[in-house]
């Protein structure tokens, strides 16, 4: 268990921390009372921060891997090769987008690494309402990318939305679909999210890494914690940071359907992240924040 600041300074130098200006360190630390410094240290120390050239790295790794799926029904390694690489020139490359899409939406980085670091052209790059209109003429495979599947909700109802000038839902159209069907890889995905994201009709829901309940930082004997303090400890923890933050919305104060995670991404903060880490108010100061 760390023991000092200092200690916790020299993850960040190592990289397994974000370095300034992103994650102000000092300043979340300054939130706690003495007493309370060997549990923040600790909390600190387990943050779970995926870096932009990470999330490369699992983009290709997550873009790869589709290959087993696509070439599941096949009997010989030149099949297997003959469906990858008619799958490589048909597959349409989609971002999954929040119910207000907007230009900061993260499926944009992700759209963009399809092109730029697996070699999808432009022209099969498209926006979901581009999706549906494209999906009327032509039979293709389609790939949703994103970075964090959280609670579940975002893609279900990405997924079930119904776009104005169809009347038609991505569901719609690939619930009884032929050929290679739609596939979705976020980087990192909650396994209480991906039970839910797997009840969407007609969507093959594969990610780079699950996270389980192990990971939540409301048990003391998660892997956050292992034990370290006792769960009445933790919780006095916990109940007392969060009185004194005051927080305007407490729905996130275990993290969005209570999922307790310590995950950060180089672009974001998932509201799936237990809140005395990435929220603000005028007496508390973040971590990290969110976009």
């Amino acid at each position: 268990m760390l023991t000092s600041v200092d200690s916790v300074k020299s993850l960040i130098k190592v990289g397994h921390l974000p370095g300034q200006p992103k994650c102000d360190l000092d300043g979340w630390l300054s939130n706690f009372r003495r007493d309370e410094l060997p549990l923040a240290q600790h909390l600190a120390s387990r943050y779970i921060y995926i870096s932009q050239a990470h999330g490369e790295s699992m983009f290709l790794d997550a873009f790869h891997s589709l290959s087993s799926h696509i070439a599941k029904a096949a009997t010989n390694a030149d099949t297997i090769a003959t469906k990858w690489w008619d799958f490589l020139g048909r597959v349409v490359v989609s971002r999954v987008t929040g119910e207000n899409p907007n230009d900061t939406d993260s499926g944009y980085t992700f759209a963009r690494w399809a092109r730029q670091l697996a070699g999808i052209p432009e022209t099969r790059i498209l926006r979901p309402e581009e999706v549906i209109a494209a999906r009327y003429n032509n039979d293709f495979p389609l790939l949703l990318v994103d970075d964090f599947l959280g609670s579940g909700e975002q893609i279900i109802k990405h997924w079930k939305r119904k776009h104005q000038l169809s009347g038609q839902s991505l569901e719609d159209l690939f619930a009884n679909s032929g050929g290679y069907g739609a596939y979705y890889c976020p980087l990192v995905a909650t396994s209480y999210g991906l039970q839910r994201a797997r009840s969407c009709v007609g969507l093959n829901v594969i990610p780079v890494y699950t996270m389980g309940p192990e990971y939540s930082a409301l048990q003391a004997d998660s892997r956050i914690w292992k034990n370290a303090f006792s769960q009445s400890q933790l919780d006095e923890f916990l109940n007392n940071t969060y009185a004194r933050a005051a927080f305007s919305d407490p729905r996130f104060k275990g993290g969005f359907h209570n999922l307790g995670l310590t995950i950060g991404l180089w672009n974001n903060v998932p509201d799936a992240s237990i809140q005395i880490l990435w929220d603000e108010s005028l007496t508390w100061k973040p971590l990290m924040k969110r976009a």
